[in-house]
């Protein structure tokens, strides 16, 4: 089993989206659930052996997508981690997504 680490910038996507969630919903508890779904899902990432999702190198140095629900969840192998980078909505734009996140970053 690989060690999760889920990145300081993933950490936020997933607090905006408990946040968008929760305005829509008008309920809390829904964004959470939400934003726990992902996270399970990452651990069951981490957790299997194989290696799993399609190679996106135009976003960053290794990445790999995998979609989950309406997600897209970005991450990277890094020797015996698995370190979770992103959680974008699939209905966005990815390199407008990307560039956003540059911007924000620097």
């Amino acid at each position: 089993m690989r060690e999760l680490v889920i990145l300081d910038e993933a950490i936020d996507d997933l607090k905006e989206i408990a946040r968008y969630i929760a305005k829509r919903e008008r309920n809390r508890e829904r964004g959470a659930s939400f934003t726990k779904r992902l996270r399970d899902k990452c651990s069951e990432m981490a957790a299997t052996e194989a290696v799993l999702g399609r190679p996106r190198p135009q976003f960053g140095y290794d990445l790999r997508s995998i979609t989950f629900l309406n997600y897209l969840i970005f991450f990277r192998y890094v020797g015996e981690r698995l370190e979770v980078a992103a959680f974008v909505h699939g209905a966005r734009d990815l390199a407008t997504a990307f560039a956003e996140r540059e911007q924000r970053d620097s």
